[in-house]
């Protein structure tokens, strides 16, 4: 009898974890797989502390650059850095590996958005975000930055790999734990009417990836300790 109930017990867990493999091919091979991008940072928007690479596959927060042209496209409030490239229709997703960082914050913005002055991060100034709050007690939350109250999301588990998936046609910005396909969040019904970039907020610790999925280019966010 007891033996009995392991089996039924170990079966159990294996239809489990069959179901989940099942759901992240699904999610994977009918929703993002046809859309993977290619996704670089463009220096001419970083913040002057952040320091982007020759290749532009990498960048790391560091001291203030005060060499640096105080040009249109640069965001000079915030630590923000763009993607080089923008989409104004179509599908396309790419990975954010955030790895055990306590703040962060991704997602997409739209082109004319205010570089220069204070922004809520939210649809009504042209952003879609998901962040990580660090809450300076040790603990951090998740926050979906909406036109409304700030959405809390509470996942399962921390996610070490994110997805980020726009459907331009559809107004849709969804986030995904990248390691199972989980789903986070998505903002629906939003009303592009020009091109939007991927939107990055490496904030302060640890590295901070940035890649296509199946680990194609890689874009890594690192800081310079002082």
């Amino acid at each position: 009898m007891v033996s009995l109930v392991c089996f039924f017990a170990e079966l159990r867990v294996c239809l489990s974890a069959l179901l989940r493999l099942a759901h992240f091919f699904f999610a994977f091979i009918f929703v993002l797989s046809p859309v993977i991008a290619r996704v670089t940072l463009d220096p001419k928007t970083a913040y002057p502390c952040l320091w982007v690479s020759p290749c532009r596959t990498s960048v790391h927060v560091g001291k203030i650059q005060s060499n640096l042209p105080n040009n249109p496209e640069r965001f000079t409030r915030y630590n923000i850095v763009l993607g080089s490239e923008a989409f104004s229709s179509g599908r396309h997703y790419w990975e954010v590996e955030v790895g055990c960082k306590t703040a962060w914050g991704l997602g997409v913005v739209n082109g004319s958005v205010n570089r220069k002055e204070e922004i809520s991060l939210c649809p009504q100034d042209g952003f879609w975000t998901l962040v990580l709050r660090d809450k300076g007690n040790g603990t951090s939350e998740y926050e979906a930055c909406t036109d409304t109250d700030d959405s809390l999301i509470h996942p399962p588990k921390p996610p070490r790999r994110v997805g980020v998936y726009l459907d331009y046609g559809r107004g849709e910005v969804a986030f995904y734990d990248a390691e199972d396909m989980s789903h986070l969040f998505t903002f629906s019904d939003a009303k592009f009417s020009e091109p939007v970039f991927p939107y990055f907020n490496p904030w302060r610790g640890t590295p901070w990836t940035v890649r296509r999925a199946l680990s194609f280019c890689q874009v890594l966010f690192s800081q310079v300790m002082s």
